[in-house]
């Protein structure tokens, strides 16, 4: 009664002190509830080892709810090593027993292969069983199944009304993909009004993604007049809710300068905050501002980690700018095989300005034996996309009759910029 204020005021350190004392008894549900309030800080000192220590006492009840609080704990690693299996045994239990929740859990540890086997077809079985209890991210989810056509047959009808079923419950994501059908035309005629009307009403629930979805309308103009400054404000909420596109986009109008000042610190720190969720393009523009001394302090070093932790991604862009690093011994030791080594991934993903950099390296044998002849084949691959660079080379080797002349000039390279 004290931790619902049911008959009395609420007062979680009283409803902690009478949970403990059944607990004494082995009363698995109040061993359940202390796991509650250690795990979220409600009456006690928030300490999600202690909330494992008690949901796991509570567990050998075999009490459903119990096994889907621990197999949450095992997910996210908190007060305990995160263990995608066990929490997939846990939500297994649970959803035997009819738990729509952990069933939910469940389908989505089949949609993505979290300590289970891939299997869109166990994915949408489950996440059916808890949409039919009426569990809202479960109906959400059976909707994005549909949509997408993963473990059912494409069918934009079925996912709106899944979507419509979540939405009535007012949860946020499900409003925020209706909106996005609307916007897209999916199962539903192309409407900006409803799309605004309803990410509107997913922002208003707290979804960031509906902020980021209203500014990049904003930004674009689409559904509405442009409005860079509403984009921006948008953005901002959106970002400060944790939303990565968010954070890459507003990095983005602080660059630029569009809806706000130009301020090349604030793109630095939201590029940042994007860049620690993995965003490539974010990695990349970071190591670019250091690269040229752009809201922070000029740092070759800095560039070339940022450089590599978007290639990592096999980001086109980054791959080209770290091969550029390479070949200038900035930030790098100067190592000519390097270079060709990224700007080989680069182009090999038909990124036209890296195209013309290897071919640069075959013109010249720079970490590669001199080769006129897969000069030019690297130099045509970018002047067939439009590359002016290449084709201006491409006719000036022409001329001189394939390269094959006694002089060579400079084929000036420059890295590519991240914005």
């Amino acid at each position: 009664m004290y931790g619902t204020g049911l008959g009395v005021e609420r007062n979680y350190e009283e409803a902690v002190s009478w949970y403990k004392k059944a607990a004494k008894q082995n009363f698995a549900c109040a061993e359940k509830n202390l796991g509650y309030m250690y795990e979220n800080g409600f009456g006690v000192r928030q300490d999600p080892a202690e909330a494992v220590k008690w949901y796991r006492l509570a567990s050998e009840d075999g009490s459903a709810d119990t096994e889907n609080c621990l197999g949450c704990m095992y997910l996210s690693g908190k007060g305990i090593g995160k263990d995608y299996f066990e929490a997939a045994r846990l939500f297994m239990k649970a959803a035997l027993q009819g738990h729509a929740d952990a069933q939910n859990n469940l389908g989505y540890r089949y949609q993505y292969g979290q300590g289970v086997r891939q299997d869109y077809s166990m994915a949408v079985k489950w996440y059916r069983k808890s949409a039919l209890q009426g569990h809202a991210g479960a109906l959400n989810n059976l909707g994005y199944m549909y949509e997408s056509g993963l473990g059912v047959k494409q069918d934009y009808e079925a996912a709106m009304k899944w979507y419509q079923a979540a939405a009535d419950q007012g949860f946020a994501c499900a409003e925020k993909n209706i909106g996005s059908m609307y916007e897209s035309g999916h199962g539903v005629p192309q409407d900006y009004s409803w799309t605004i009307r309803w990410y509107r009403a997913a922002a208003e629930h707290g979804s960031p993604d509906a902020l980021y979805a209203l500014g990049y309308l904003h930004e674009t103009g689409r559904g509405v007049e442009k409005d860079y400054s509403e984009a921006a404000r948008l953005y901002l909420q959106a970002a400060e809710k944790g939303s990565l596109a968010a954070q890459y986009s507003l990095g983005e109008m602080h660059y630029y300068g569009q809806g706000v000042e130009r301020d090349y610190s604030e793109a630095v720190k939201w590029y940042l905050k994007a860049a620690e969720q993995g965003n490539p393009d974010a990695e990349n523009n970071l190591g670019y501002m250091y690269e040229n001394g752009r809201g922070v302090e000029q740092d070759y070093e800095e560039a070339a980690k940022w450089y590599l932790r978007a290639a990592g991604h096999g980001f086109a862009r980054a791959e080209t700018n770290l091969g550029y690093m390479y070949e200038n011994g900035q930030g790098v030791p100067q190592n000519y095989g390097e270079a060709v080594k990224w700007y080989r991934k680069a182009a090999e993903q038909g990124f036209a300005p890296s195209q013309t950099h290897l071919a640069s390296m075959y013109y010249f044998g720079l970490g590669v034996p001199k080769n006129h002849e897969e000069a030019v084949k690297w130099y045509r691959k970018a002047a067939d996309q439009g590359n002016m660079y290449a084709k201006n080379l491409l006719g000036h080797l022409e001329v001189r009759g394939m390269g094959e002349s006694k002089e060579e000039e400079s084929l000036e390279t420059a890295g590519e910029g991240a914005a």
